[in-house]
């Protein structure tokens, strides 16, 4: 019984397990507040997240088409050949790999936070 604002502040303040036990459905949610940003994605991870971070940018989205683009107008991507070889193998759903080296996927129901500093 709590409104989706008093959700989204225990989970960036508390713990996000047991707070994220309480959201319900397919979603991403990312978060900036006071410099440090936390993305976190439904348990199920019915919608995909991918990221780049580097020293300067921290770059997501759930198109990893779209992301690779981006990311490929600042540094050159390279193939990840693990990602390839679970693929082949059908351990897709194990990694946390995408086909470049460059650009991570989230697993589900996971929160990366990136601190400043």
């Amino acid at each position: 019984p709590h409104s989706m604002t008093e959700l989204y502040g225990d989970i960036w303040a508390g713990d996000f397990q047991k707070n994220l036990a309480d959201l319900r459905g397919e979603f991403v949610y990312l978060s900036h507040h006071k410099g440090d940003t936390s993305i976190f994605r439904d348990p199920l991870g019915v919608i995909p997240v991918y990221y780049h971070l580097s020293s300067q940018s921290l770059l997501v989205s759930t198109r990893l088409i779209e992301l690779a683009e981006r990311v490929r107008a600042r540094v050159p991507l390279t193939l990840n050949r693990r990602y390839f070889q679970a693929l082949w193998w059908e351990h897709y759903g194990l990694t946390n790999d995408s086909p470049f080296q460059e650009i991570f996927r989230l697993p589900p129901g996971c929160r990366l936070d990136i601190l400043r500093g």
